[in-house]
Parts: C-alpha cells; sequence; structure tokens
C-alpha cells in the first residue's frame, strides 16, 4: 500500500502567499493543513476555499508550536512548507519515492530563495538546505522561541529538487525580518543567562561579512549579494544592542543580587540561576511553585529573585540534613534560612520528605513551576515524578536538576519524557528543562 503524505503549513497574514502555497501541493498530497495564528487577514478565508484544513492556534514558542502543528495531521510523513513557499514538480516525484522507504526518518531539502523576483544563488543562500520531510513521531522542534534546533531518531536523507521559497518582497521586508529575528534572538540570550562580550560581536560582525561575501561567493550577486552579506553582519550587532537593552532592564541591584546568590554553596551556576530566574520572571499572577532539594536555598534564592507576578505561593521541601548528598549528615536549615532572609516573604519552607509534603498536599492546588533535585537515586526521582507531575498545570514548567551527572537521574527523567507526559525543551548545565503535556 502506497503511503500518504501530509502537508503541514504554518501561517500569519499570509494572504497575499497561502493560495499558491496550496495549490502547489493540490491533488498530490492527501491533506493540507495550515495553522494559523489568527490573521487579521484573509489568510483563513483563502485557505478554507483552496481545499486545507485549518487550525488556529497563538504562536507562543515556534518549536511548540511546530510540534504542535506536526501532530494534527493524520499521516506518518510530513512536509512542512511555510506560507511563502511552493512545492516543485520535481521534488513531489522525489518525495513520492522517498516516503515508500523506511531508510530513513527524516530528508533535508534545498530552499530557492527570492528577494522580488531576483534568486539569491550565493552567499550560503543556495541550496540552503533544511530539514522539510519527516516521519511526525520521530521528529522533533527544540521547544525555543528563535531557531530551534531539531531532534530525531533515525537516518537523515538529501533530496535534490528545490523548495520555491518567496522570502522577501524587497529589501524593506528582508530589513524587517532582521529587526524581528534580532529581538528574539536577544532575548534568547538573556533567557539563557549567556556572557556575550563586544569583541566577540565585533569578530562575529566582521567574520560573517567576509565569509558571506567572500567565502561564499556573495559578491556574485552584486548588490543584493553585498545587502545579504551585510544582513549577516548586522544580525549579530543588532541581536548584541537589543541584550544589552535587555540587561540594562534588570536594575543595578538585581544584577549585583544575581552574583550574590551565585556566591551560595551549591551546585549549581550562574547560567542556570538565569534559567530558573527567567522562568520565575515569566510567571503570572497567583502562581504555584514547588521546589523539592533545597539545599542551602541557592537555587530557591534565584527562583525567588525572579518572582514578579502577583499573589505567587512558592513552596520549598527538604529535610535540610543533606540525606542524599553523601558526606557527614549535618542540618543545613540555618543556612538555608539565612540565605534565603532577603526573599523570606516569598519563601514557605516545608520541612520533611517530598513524599510525606505530597500526602498533605490539597489536589486542587495546581503548580505551575515544578523543581525536582531531591532524591538523586531511580527510585526517589521515580516516586517524585509519579507523586508531583500529576499535579502540574498543563504547560507548566518542570526542571530535574543533575540530569547530565546522575545517571540515575537521566534514566527516571528520559523515561517519563518518553511516555509523553512531559516534553522536553532545552538543557543548560545540570537542568533539564521540559514542559507538561
Amino acid at each position: 500500500m502506497l503511503k500518504k503524505l501530509s502537508v503541514v503549513t504554518i501561517a500569519k497574514n499570509e494572504e497575499a502567499n497561502i493560495a499558491a502555497c496550496i495549490n502547489s501541493a493540490k491533488g498530490w498530497a492527501d491533506e493540507h493543513i495550515v495553522v494559523d495564528d489568527f490573521s487579521t487577514d484573509k489568510t483563513v478565508e483563502i485557505a478554507k476555499a483552496n481545499g486545507a484544513i485549518v487550525f488556529q492556534r497563538h504562536m507562543d514558542i515556534e518549536g511548540v508550536h511546530r510540534n504542535w502543528a506536526y501532530q494534527r495531521a493524520k499521516n506518518e510523513w510530513v512536509l512542512s512548507l511555510d506560507a511563502d513557499e511552493e512545492v516543485t514538480p520535481e521534488l513531489k516525484e522525489e518525495i513520492n519515492v522517498a516516503i515508500q522507504s523506511d531508510d530513513h526518518v527524516v530528508y533535508n531539502v534545498p530552499l530557492r530563495t527570492y528577494i522580488g523576483n531576483y534568486w539569491v544563488r550565493h552567499g550560503g543562500w543556495y541550496p540552503g538546505r533544511k530539514d522539510r520531510l519527516f516521519k511526525k513521531d520521530e521528529f522533533k522542534y527544540e521547544e525555543v522561541g528563535v531557531h530551534p534546533r531539531v531532534f530525531y531518531k533515525g537516518r537523515c536523507g538529501r533530496l535534490n529538487s528545490d523548495i520555491i521559497h518567496k522570502g522577501y518582497e524587497d529589501f524593506a521586508e528582508l530589513f524587517r525580518g532582521l529587526n524581528g529575528q534580532t529581538t528574539l534572538e536577544a532575548q534568547k540570550w538573556f533567557n539563557e543567562g549567556r556572557k556575550v562580550c563586544a569583541g566577540l560581536i565585533l569578530w562575529k560582525t566582521t567574520d560573517r561579512f567576509f565569509r558571506t561575501y567572500i567565502g561564499k561567493k556573495g559578491y556574485k550577486d552584486g548588490l543584493v549579494g553585498f545587502v545579504v552579506a551585510m544582513n549577516s553582519a548586522l544580525y549579530q550587532i543588532f541581536s548584541y544592542v537589543k541584550y544589552r537593552e535587555l540587561k540594562n532592564r534588570l536594575p543595578g541591584r538585581g544584577r549585583k543580587r544575581m552574583k550574590e546568590i551565585d556566591k551560595i554553596d551549591g551546585h549549581f551556576g550562574l547560567n542556570e540561576g538565569y534559567l530558573v530566574f527567567n522562568i520565575a520572571k515569566s510567571l503570572k499572577d497567583n502562581s504555584v511553585i514547588l521546589e523539592i532539594g533545597a539545599f542551602k536555598g541557592k537555587s530557591t534564592c534565584f527562583i525567588a529573585e525572579g518572582i514578579r507576578a502577583k499573589n505567587c505561593s512558592f513552596y520549598t521541601v527538604d529535610t535540610w540534613f543533606n540525606d542524599c548528598m553523601g558526606g557527614e549528615r549535618q542540618d543545613v536549615f540555618p543556612d538555608f534560612l539565612k540565605n534565603i532572609e532577603p526573599y523570606k516573604n516569598k519563601i514557605t519552607p516545608l520541612r520533611g520528605y517530598s513524599y510525606d509534603v505530597r500526602k498533605g498536599w490539597p489536589e486542587h492546588r495546581k503548580i505551575d513551576f515544578l523543581w525536582i533535585d531531591g532524591d538523586h537515586s531511580y527510585k526517589g526521582v521515580t516516586r517524585d515524578i509519579q507523586d508531583w507531575i500529576p499535579l502540574v498545570k498543563k504547560n507548566g514548567f518542570v526542571c530535574f536538576h543533575d540530569y547530565r551527572d546522575e545517571p540515575d537521574v537521566k534514566k527516571a527523567v528520559d523515561e517519563i519524557t518518553n511516555s509523553k507526559t512531559i516534553r522536553f525543551v532545552k538543557t543548560e548545565g545540570c537542568i533539564y528543562m521540559a514542559r507538561r503535556n
């Protein structure tokens, strides 16, 4: 039996392009799904009129949005086609053959990108291969907001025919894209707590220009090639300036306080601290945070420093007897209380084992951010997962510490991820960050 294909397109305000996109695959693909980000133009009407199945969902995080969209497909094989792209007849023939085989789970496809009517052939823009044809259950995007990576289990093949990408109507649209993309890039750097220096950015800016214009022969595209090279170089400068702007919005006291927290004893770096700080900062009013395993309060303080919303409830659970940390048993609760002193009005310590606290936890008290850094044995981590993750709200944050350093932690976390109870977002240092499905 011949295998069928679903085409999935993500769109927002694409009334000028969506019909051509859909029609390029009409009569060939088994279905064409359009996931619309609540367009304010006629995108939805045009898509439906041309035979597409339309869903609507707000674009929150690109990786999350794409993964959600691909799961709407009814077929195993999916072709991801942007609204400003079209399938060529030659590519259709290649895909018809490729999806009948199980030799690969993903194929990358060359993109023929245009600025206006000009096909940009050099400067690294062509073939500009991207992973676009894949088995939906073997392929996932990293759940971040800009340049998400792809993850898949199996082999990646290559197709030779092009997707037509009507990338930019003119230079003005190219520059608007640069502005939007660098805003997201700067936010990503800030959220990750990345250390970025001006010297490195200047080197990258220069390197990007000459690599694009000379190394990748952008000069062969004349003025267009020069503009493309400048666009690539300015990406670094614009991202850096916006990143510095974000950092400066954190008051000097706040930056100083983050460095002070980093001095607290604990297996926890500043980059990891910025990750949990930004998760806490993103929470809405009346959110519930639960931390399992606080030790001397380093992670506790990073989280508390990030809380901006009103009426948040922050509970932290520990015996404070370093039961699972090895070495001489000692009571570190006095150290914990001393370290959290600036945030004591935000934090409710619950002294005891997490499984005992769970017995008295109200079922209606759902959790927005769950931090697990307790018993690192496989049995202990699994018990915390079974006890607490069912209480995490849909799309709530779940973070595990020591994922990279403790094999038992990694084993338990991988199992709960593979069960699709949670979905992987990213790792930072020893932190495994996920969202509840």
